[in-house]
């Protein structure tokens, strides 16, 4: 193949169509009299473009026609809008399912040790039992006290010392010697 069949092949499609127009359809026309293979191809896109004009339709729409469909597709767009919501409602109650399993699946721990300390208020009927905090006189924390008047009875003290601990230990002394004489 040439360069002048192949530069007529490449305007063939537009050829065939019938739109190609000025000096390419000259050059083409003048080397389709004298070049067959380029001949029968475009014979064969003559056909191909003619077997699509039968496809289109033999009348034009009636007046009116365009804006009525257009009509009906606004018409229609609020399914997509529901759509949508739905969607989003979903992935709402989704993300909302995954947060509540993460938060059930986190606090797993707290439950357990929650649903323990009932049980053992509920051995003690829940009323001989007390914590409370203990405090210097300077309002700092010194840590905590757990107490059981039942029988037997008995106190845990936790001291958490800041600075110099000794001066916990009268205290913790003269609280211990009072609740044993009780």
């Amino acid at each position: 193949m040439n360069e002048a069949c192949e530069a007529t092949r490449e305007l063939l499609p537009e050829l065939a169509l019938g739109i190609l127009g000025g000096e390419d359809r000259a050059r083409s026309l003048d080397h389709l009299t004298a070049c067959a293979d380029c001949s029968s191809e475009l014979a064969a896109l003559s056909r191909a473009a003619d077997g699509l004009l039968t496809l289109a339709p033999q009348h034009e729409p009636p007046a009116g026609f365009e804006d009525r469909v257009l009509a009906r597709l606004r018409r229609e767009r609020p399914r997509h809008r529901a759509r949508r919501i739905t969607t989003f409602a979903a992935a709402a109650a989704l993300i909302a399912i995954v947060a509540g399993g993460s938060v059930w699946v986190g606090t797993a721990h707290d439950r357990k040790l929650a649903s323990y300390y009932q049980g053992v208020l509920g051995i003690a009927h829940g009323t001989e039992f007390a914590a409370a905090k203990l405090e210097t006189a300077d309002g700092i924390s010194g840590g905590e006290i757990f107490t059981y008047t039942g029988r037997p009875s008995w106190v845990f003290i936790v001291v958490r010392a800041h600075g110099n601990a000794a001066e916990y230990v009268p205290t913790l002394i003269v609280l211990f010697l009072l609740l044993s004489t009780h």
